[in-house]
């Protein structure tokens, strides 16, 4: 009997490969996101086209403005106070040292406009090539399909939301924790790193 579980490692490294750039993208971690890419990848997101590191770095780049735009208006004048990538549906199909993904999206995007606030909503595709080089899953290629979009004013929030503990876009979240209750977060610099 031949053993799959070469296979299913290198399916669950070509799902961390893309779990890595949500986060990283979320938490506006830069290295995280980063790594999901070979350095010669090539990647088409909308009007974007070139290597996913120059993608990471353009979504990601000062001031914290993620130039999603609301209608016609400037992107610029959109800061992002929270977001979330998730991952749904996911078919890889391995060849060799190459793999071709379909992975089903959703993205929320809470943004603040002066003193409105909205929601954007995206629901996509990325389809991908990955490669196994040096050891490492990436992604090669990727095409990023955009199946619908919605944007939808906040009039009011649920009640009581401020007590519950907020996410930050940095590493001062708690997903950079521990885990132990009670630990209190690591010092972090203005650049969102770990001192």
């Amino acid at each position: 009997m031949v053993s799959s579980q070469p296979a299913v490692a290198d399916e669950l490294a070509i799902r961390d490969a893309l779990q890595r750039y949500c986060r990283g993208l979320d938490r506006r971690d830069l290295e995280m996101a980063l790594s999901a890419f070979h350095t010669d990848s090539m990647v088409r997101h909308g009007l974007f086209s070139g290597t996913g590191h120059d993608w990471v770095r353009f979504v990601l780049s000062a001031p914290v403005v993620d130039r999603i735009g609301i209608g016609e208006a400037d992107p610029a004048l959109d800061v992002v106070e929270s977001q979330q990538h998730h991952v749904t549906n996911q078919l890889v199909e391995r060849h060799g040292e190459s793999a071709y993904s379909e992975a089903y999206f959703l993205e929320h995007t809470m943004c603040r406009r002066g003193d409105k606030r909205y929601l954007t909503s995206v629901g996509g595709r990325y389809a991908e090539r990955y490669e196994r080089q040096h050891g490492q899953w990436r992604i090669v290629e990727r095409y990023a399909v955009r199946d619908w979009d919605s944007v939808t004013a906040i009039e009011t929030r649920f009640p009581g939301w401020e007590k519950s503990p907020q996410g930050t876009r940095d590493r001062t979240d708690p997903s950079y924790w521990s885990g132990q209750a009670g630990l209190v977060p690591p010092p972090v610099d203005r650049a969102g790193l770990l001192t």
